[in-house]
């Protein structure tokens, strides 16, 4: 006969709990953050897409000689919209404005549309006004303002200042904006 004693080495039914219940916890506190993290990538990734389309507005302008037109695009993405509403929640258009009538009209081409903005996010223009234009020397005269970018409970704010000259620049916590 063998009388050795096994040791059992495994893990009880307790250990296995007390895992589980605290690997929940670092879970539940981490949540929130990534949740965080997500909506705040959201809000930068609209920003960089609206600051590169006024760039290309104002690239447009200088190298066809003529007005380009960012505006605030209608649902369909079809023409600008018309509604004095600052929210700009249905996207942009670029396009070259030949008569700077802030009107898509026939012959004038069509460069970018976006209309595919998150129905969560909010974007402001500080001047109220449907359009950015860019003169053939790349100006955007009268259209200096402020557009904030933020989520719909306005914890993240991201806001763009453009200047008359058409330069844009990131605004500094003391000069961003609302977005309502």
């Amino acid at each position: 006969m063998n009388n050795k004693k096994y040791k059992n080495t495994g893990f009880t039914l307790i250990d296995q709990m007390i895992v589980v219940s605290i690997v929940m916890i670092v879970i539940g506190q981490a949540l929130p953050s990534i949740s965080f993290v997500l909506k705040k990538n959201q809000v930068a990734n609209v920003y960089n897409e609206a600051l590169a389309a006024l760039n290309y507005t104002r690239s447009i302008a200088v190298t066809s000689g003529a007005w380009a037109t960012f505006c605030k695009s209608n649902l369909t993405g079809s023409a600008c919209a018309t509604s004095q509403s600052t929210a700009w929640t249905s996207g942009w258009i670029v396009f070259e404005d030949a008569n700077n009538n802030g009107v898509i009209n026939a012959g004038e081409k069509i460069h970018l549309v976006n209309n595919t903005l998150p129905s969560q996010l909010l974007i402001n223009y500080s001047r109220n006004m449907q359009r950015i234009s860019y003169s053939s020397e790349g100006y955007a005269v009268g259209y200096n303002g402020k557009i904030s970018f933020c989520d719909s409970q306005q914890t993240i704010n991201k806001t763009m200042v453009l200047s008359n000259s058409g330069r844009i620049r990131l605004a500094q916590n003391h000069e961003v904006g609302r977005c309502r």
